[in-house]
Protein backbone atom coordinates (compact mmCIF):
# COMPACT_ATOMS: atom_id res chain seq x y z
CA UNK A 1 0.00 0.00 0.00
CA UNK A 2 2.85 1.96 0.77
CA UNK A 3 4.39 2.11 -2.45
CA UNK A 4 1.31 2.82 -4.27
CA UNK A 5 0.32 5.96 -1.78
CA UNK A 6 4.35 7.09 -2.98
CA UNK A 7 4.00 6.83 -6.94
CA UNK A 8 0.04 8.08 -6.23
CA UNK A 9 1.31 11.48 -4.52
CA UNK A 10 4.54 12.23 -7.12
CA UNK A 11 1.92 11.24 -10.14
CA UNK A 12 -0.23 14.61 -8.44
CA UNK A 13 2.71 16.55 -7.22
CA UNK A 14 5.77 16.17 -9.03
CA UNK A 15 8.79 17.35 -7.20
CA UNK A 16 7.47 16.56 -3.48
CA UNK A 17 9.70 16.19 -0.59
CA UNK A 18 9.58 13.51 1.80
CA UNK A 19 8.28 15.22 4.45
CA UNK A 20 5.38 16.74 2.86
CA UNK A 21 4.59 13.34 1.60
CA UNK A 22 4.74 11.91 4.72
CA UNK A 23 1.99 14.54 6.17
CA UNK A 24 -0.05 13.96 3.20
CA UNK A 25 0.09 10.13 3.50
CA UNK A 26 -1.03 10.15 6.99
CA UNK A 27 -3.90 12.24 6.09
CA UNK A 28 -4.82 10.10 4.02
CA UNK A 29 -4.27 7.03 6.06
CA UNK A 30 -4.63 7.98 9.48
CA UNK A 31 -5.96 8.35 12.10
CA UNK A 32 -4.83 4.91 13.51
CA UNK A 33 -2.33 3.85 10.61
CA UNK A 34 0.58 6.18 10.04
CA UNK A 35 3.58 5.88 8.00
CA UNK A 36 6.93 6.73 9.21
CA UNK A 37 10.22 8.07 7.97
CA UNK A 38 11.73 4.81 8.99
CA UNK A 39 9.13 3.07 6.20
CA UNK A 40 9.07 6.09 4.03
CA UNK A 41 13.13 6.58 3.34
CA UNK A 42 14.03 3.00 2.96
CA UNK A 43 11.16 2.90 0.62
CA UNK A 44 12.22 6.14 -1.33
CA UNK A 45 15.40 4.74 -1.56
CA UNK A 46 14.15 1.06 -2.93
CA UNK A 47 11.70 2.74 -5.23
CA UNK A 48 14.88 4.78 -6.82
CA UNK A 49 16.78 1.50 -6.94
CA UNK A 50 14.01 0.18 -9.35
CA UNK A 51 13.93 3.25 -11.28
CA UNK A 52 10.10 4.46 -10.45
CA UNK A 53 11.23 7.82 -9.08
CA UNK A 54 14.19 10.16 -9.25
CA UNK A 55 15.82 12.70 -6.64
CA UNK A 56 15.59 16.16 -7.75
CA UNK A 57 16.86 19.51 -6.25
CA UNK A 58 14.74 21.08 -4.09
CA UNK A 59 13.40 24.91 -4.69
CA UNK A 60 15.26 26.78 -1.93
CA UNK A 61 16.78 23.95 -0.11
CA UNK A 62 18.05 25.11 3.11
CA UNK A 63 20.20 21.61 3.55
CA UNK A 64 20.89 20.00 1.01
CA UNK A 65 22.81 17.18 2.73
CA UNK A 66 18.56 16.70 5.04
CA UNK A 67 16.89 13.78 3.52
CA UNK A 68 13.79 15.37 4.57
CA UNK A 69 14.74 18.20 1.75
CA UNK A 70 14.93 15.74 -1.20
CA UNK A 71 12.74 16.04 -3.46
CA UNK A 72 11.39 13.43 -5.93
CA UNK A 73 9.83 12.89 -9.04
CA UNK A 74 8.03 10.24 -10.84
CA UNK A 75 9.72 8.45 -13.80
CA UNK A 76 7.75 6.59 -17.03
CA UNK A 77 8.16 3.78 -15.56
CA UNK A 78 6.72 4.86 -12.32
CA UNK A 79 4.06 5.87 -14.05
CA UNK A 80 3.66 2.75 -15.49
CA UNK A 81 4.20 0.96 -12.24
CA UNK A 82 1.41 3.57 -11.11
CA UNK A 83 -1.18 2.34 -13.00
CA UNK A 84 -0.62 -1.42 -12.46
CA UNK A 85 -1.32 -0.92 -8.79
CA UNK A 86 -4.31 0.73 -9.63
CA UNK A 87 -5.63 -1.62 -11.35
CA UNK A 88 -4.34 -4.17 -9.24
CA UNK A 89 -7.71 -6.16 -7.93
CA UNK A 90 -6.39 -9.77 -6.40
CA UNK A 91 -4.14 -8.45 -3.90
CA UNK A 92 -4.46 -6.68 -0.06
CA UNK A 93 -8.29 -8.34 -0.23
CA UNK A 94 -8.07 -8.05 3.40
CA UNK A 95 -7.64 -4.85 3.62
CA UNK A 96 -9.59 -3.78 -0.03
CA UNK A 97 -12.14 -1.30 1.32
CA UNK A 98 -9.43 0.91 2.79
CA UNK A 99 -7.30 1.10 -0.43
CA UNK A 100 -10.61 1.66 -2.88
CA UNK A 101 -11.08 4.84 -0.54
CA UNK A 102 -7.25 5.46 -1.46
CA UNK A 103 -7.67 4.34 -5.36
CA UNK A 104 -11.01 6.99 -4.95
CA UNK A 105 -8.76 10.00 -4.65
CA UNK A 106 -6.40 9.56 -8.04
CA UNK A 107 -9.45 8.75 -10.34
CA UNK A 108 -8.71 11.20 -12.26
CA UNK A 109 -5.99 9.86 -14.01
CA UNK A 110 -7.86 6.87 -15.29
CA UNK A 111 -9.84 6.96 -18.41
CA UNK A 112 -13.98 6.05 -18.16
CA UNK A 113 -13.62 2.55 -19.10
CA UNK A 114 -11.12 2.03 -16.20
CA UNK A 115 -12.83 3.87 -13.66
CA UNK A 116 -15.82 1.66 -14.52
CA UNK A 117 -13.91 -1.50 -14.21
CA UNK A 118 -12.49 -1.03 -10.78
CA UNK A 119 -16.26 0.34 -9.18
CA UNK A 120 -17.98 -2.81 -10.79
CA UNK A 121 -14.62 -4.70 -8.82
CA UNK A 122 -15.75 -2.97 -5.70
CA UNK A 123 -19.57 -3.97 -5.99
CA UNK A 124 -19.05 -7.35 -6.65
CA UNK A 125 -16.67 -6.98 -3.48
CA UNK A 126 -19.20 -5.45 -1.33
CA UNK A 127 -21.62 -8.17 -3.01
CA UNK A 128 -19.17 -11.11 -1.82
CA UNK A 129 -19.11 -9.65 1.63
CA UNK A 130 -22.22 -9.12 1.98
CA UNK A 131 -23.01 -12.53 1.47
CA UNK A 132 -20.66 -14.31 3.87
CA UNK A 133 -22.10 -11.98 6.51
CA UNK A 134 -26.20 -13.22 5.52
CA UNK A 135 -24.66 -17.14 5.07
CA UNK A 136 -22.62 -16.83 8.89
CA UNK A 137 -25.46 -15.54 10.49
CA UNK A 138 -28.36 -17.94 9.12
CA UNK A 139 -25.88 -20.43 10.26
CA UNK A 140 -25.48 -18.69 13.70
CA UNK A 141 -28.64 -18.34 14.13
CA UNK A 142 -29.86 -22.10 13.31
CA UNK A 143 -27.52 -22.74 15.80
CA UNK A 144 -29.04 -20.54 19.13
CA UNK A 145 -32.30 -22.62 18.28
CA UNK A 146 -30.57 -25.49 20.89
CA UNK A 147 -28.80 -23.56 23.16
CA UNK A 148 -30.22 -22.66 27.12
CA UNK A 149 -31.42 -19.06 28.03
CA UNK A 150 -28.06 -18.01 28.88
CA UNK A 151 -26.10 -19.00 25.32
CA UNK A 152 -28.75 -17.35 23.86
CA UNK A 153 -28.54 -14.26 25.21
CA UNK A 154 -24.53 -14.14 24.72
CA UNK A 155 -25.07 -15.51 20.99
CA UNK A 156 -27.95 -12.77 20.78
CA UNK A 157 -25.14 -9.77 21.02
CA UNK A 158 -23.01 -11.74 18.38
CA UNK A 159 -25.88 -12.48 16.27
CA UNK A 160 -26.42 -8.17 16.45
CA UNK A 161 -23.21 -7.86 15.26
CA UNK A 162 -23.51 -10.07 12.33
CA UNK A 163 -26.98 -8.09 11.41
CA UNK A 164 -24.68 -4.95 11.60
CA UNK A 165 -22.32 -6.11 9.69
CA UNK A 166 -24.40 -7.10 6.88
CA UNK A 167 -26.08 -3.71 6.83
CA UNK A 168 -23.32 -1.77 6.60
CA UNK A 169 -21.90 -4.08 3.58
CA UNK A 170 -25.59 -3.36 1.81
CA UNK A 171 -25.21 0.39 2.38
CA UNK A 172 -21.65 0.06 0.97
CA UNK A 173 -22.47 -1.62 -2.03
CA UNK A 174 -25.59 0.45 -2.37
CA UNK A 175 -23.36 4.10 -2.58
CA UNK A 176 -20.54 2.31 -4.73
CA UNK A 177 -23.51 1.54 -7.38
CA UNK A 178 -25.03 4.82 -7.26
CA UNK A 179 -21.37 6.26 -7.96
CA UNK A 180 -20.63 3.76 -10.67
CA UNK A 181 -24.18 4.97 -12.01
CA UNK A 182 -23.46 8.90 -12.07
CA UNK A 183 -19.89 8.24 -13.51
CA UNK A 184 -21.22 5.58 -16.71
CA UNK A 185 -23.91 8.52 -17.07
CA UNK A 186 -21.46 10.84 -17.90
CA UNK A 187 -19.36 8.87 -19.31
CA UNK A 188 -22.29 8.65 -21.70
CA UNK A 189 -22.91 12.15 -21.99
CA UNK A 190 -19.69 13.22 -23.12
CA UNK A 191 -19.58 10.22 -25.35
CA UNK A 192 -23.08 11.68 -26.92
CA UNK A 193 -21.50 15.46 -26.87
CA UNK A 194 -18.54 14.23 -28.70
CA UNK A 195 -20.37 12.36 -31.08
CA UNK A 196 -23.00 14.78 -32.24
CA UNK A 197 -19.47 17.70 -32.22
CA UNK A 198 -18.39 15.01 -34.96
CA UNK A 199 -21.24 14.89 -36.90
CA UNK A 200 -21.19 18.92 -37.14
CA UNK A 201 -18.36 18.77 -38.04
CA UNK A 202 -18.93 16.41 -40.75
CA UNK A 203 -21.68 18.27 -42.13
CA UNK A 204 -19.91 21.72 -41.86
CA UNK A 205 -17.27 20.15 -44.51
CA UNK A 206 -20.00 18.72 -46.81
CA UNK A 207 -21.30 22.07 -47.01
CA UNK A 208 -18.39 24.28 -48.02
CA UNK A 209 -18.83 26.49 -51.08
CA UNK A 210 -16.79 24.72 -53.83
CA UNK A 211 -14.49 27.23 -55.53
CA UNK A 212 -15.39 27.72 -58.94
CA UNK A 213 -12.83 28.11 -61.75
CA UNK A 214 -13.56 30.43 -64.53
CA UNK A 215 -12.68 29.51 -68.03
CA UNK A 216 -10.44 32.87 -69.33
CA UNK A 217 -12.40 33.89 -72.33
CA UNK A 218 -10.56 33.91 -75.84
CA UNK A 219 -9.00 37.49 -76.82
CA UNK A 220 -10.72 38.18 -80.38
CA UNK A 221 -8.31 39.84 -82.59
Amino acid sequence: MYEFIILSLLMVFPGINGYSMTKIANDAIGPWVKISNGTLYPLLTKLEQLGLIERVNPENAQKQQDRHSHAFVITETGKQRFHQLMMETTANLGDYQRLFYLKMMFMNLLNSDERLFLFDHYINYCQMSLLHCRTEARDFERGMKTRTAQDRFDHQTAFMLMQHKEKTWQAEADWAQGLRNQLKAQAETKAAILSREREDQNLAFSFQPVEEKFIKPIDED
